[in-house]
């Protein structure tokens, strides 16, 4: 017998089939789970292409694709706050220092957040409630794992799991401090369990429940030895940034830097890959492509498939990803690491648990673009320190990150969430 032998476990999600690192982090995580017991998994996620749209199943895990239209999601990503803004930083002091204060979240601030009806937002699909509901009327459900909350979806599932009984826990992709967040916070305090992918700036309501289940990867795939030359050969070393072509994820930082590179007179060439997830933004990174002169040293290679990604990473000098996006435990640093790749980082959310700063790669300030600029330099003109720091971060992410280990810290929160719900139908308190 293994943990979950015989449980029915539902995953929702604002992730599509494929091309982002939530995406890869389920994929990975489903399929170690079902080598290592004998359960079943349904996906329930999102596609903006109509034909996609249903049911596939492959043995003993099934994929529901719900329809989201692509302007609809375009929305939703330009819409979210610019959290370096003076008016996003004074909403939230006034909540964590006002307003979830204990006493006055006790009297007033929860209670009206219990009563509060989250409208529904771009990127988000019809009523998943009920597919849910029709789900688990077919085939009991054991647990629902939401990788997404705080939208009026997630309201409609936890109302679904709260009538039928069904154990219900979060696991949190992005930077903990989001968990502060209303939305998230009322939803949160409905589940039988929260988790994280990593252990930074967790807030105190959350202390004793929380549960790190950080990431892992597969570390027999990504290997420096398993992968292929690339379709075209550099002269110069590669800066490789893998990530979705979106305004938060950091592109505009190093086409930036790439430009002050070249006026250094610095040899590089960088490849820039991932889904682009906002047309209006890649014609912005295009025009700033001009106006730093970096047209002959810029390439865009579009979404990868992991095999295709391994071999760039083989190709690459290093990895630069100075994201802005509130990240949980980015992918690419531990895939880049285990392909003996250094990153370069800002330091955001759980972004520096996944690099050892100044020995695998650099984690540096957030916005530090001349640091940026001098982290890159050195390692271009280095390649000794490059091979020191590629080596270095293999060992981490062996140690670390492997999907094994993964795979059992998600059947132990899984596990203790389920023995919870079936002491007590209250899920956890706030």
């Amino acid at each position: 017998m293994s943990a979950l032998d015989g449980l029915n476990i539902l995953r929702y999600g604002h992730v599509y089939e494929s091309g982002g690192g939530v995406e890869q982090y389920l994929a990975d995580l489903n399929r170690t789970l079902l080598a290592r017991n004998h359960c079943n998994f349904i996906q329930v996620q999102l596609t903006s292409d109509t034909a996609r749209v249903g049911e596939a199943e492959e043995g003993r895990f099934r994929r529901v694709s719900l329809f989201v239209d692509q302007g609809s999601h375009e929305r939703a990503i330009a819409g979210t706050d610019d959290e370096s803004s003076p008016i996003f930083q004074l909403k939230t002091w006034l909540r964590d220092k006002l307003l979830f204060q204990p006493w006055v979240y006790r009297h007033a601030t929860g209670p009206i957040l219990a009563r509060y009806r989250i409208p529904r937002r771009d990127g988000e699909p019809d009523d998943p409630g009920q597919i849910i509901r029709a789900l688990h009327q077919h085939s009991p459900l054991d647990l629902i794992c939401l990788h997404y909350a705080g939208g009026a979806d997630i309201d409609g599932i936890l109302a679904v799991a709260q009538s039928e009984g069904i154990p219900t826990v979060y696991i949190h992709h992005f930077s903990n401090d989001r968990l502060s967040a209303s939305s998230i916070r009322k939803q949160v305090g409905q589940m039988d369990g929260v988790a994280g992918v990593c252990g930074v700036d967790v807030p105190s309501y959350l202390h004793r429940d929380f549960q790190n289940v950080s990431d892992g990867i597969d570390t027999a795939f990504f290997q420096r030895d398993r992968a292929k030359p690339t379709y075209r050969t550099f002269d110069r070393p590669i800066i490789f940034l893998p990530a979705r072509i979106t305004a938060a994820k950091g592109q505009a930082e190093l086409i930036r830097a790439a430009g002050e590179l070249k006026r250094r007179g610095l040899n590089f060439h960088v490849i820039l890959a991932g889904r682009t997830d906002s047309a209006a933004f890649l014609a912005e990174l295009q025009n700033l492509i001009q106006q730093e002169s970096v047209e002959d040293r810029v390439e865009f290679v579009g979404q990868l498939d992991p095999t295709q990604l391994r071999d760039r990473y083989a190709a690459a000098a290093l990895v630069a990803f100075p994201t802005r996006h509130h990240e949980g435990l980015p992918r690419i640093l531990l895939e880049c690491q285990a392909m003996e790749v250094p990153p370069l980082v800002y330091n955001i959310g759980g972004t520096a648990e996944g690099v050892k700063d100044g020995q695998t790669g650099f984690v540096l300030t957030l916005g530090d673009l001349a640091g940026l600029v001098t982290r890159l330099g050195e390692l271009l003109q280095d390649q000794k320190l490059r091979l020191k720091m590629g080596h270095a971060g293999r060992r981490l992410v062996e140690e670390r990150f492997s999907l094994n280990a993964l795979a059992e810290r998600h059947e132990q929160f899984y596990l203790k969430a389920i023995v919870t719900a079936g002491r007590s139908r209250t899920p956890m308190a706030r």
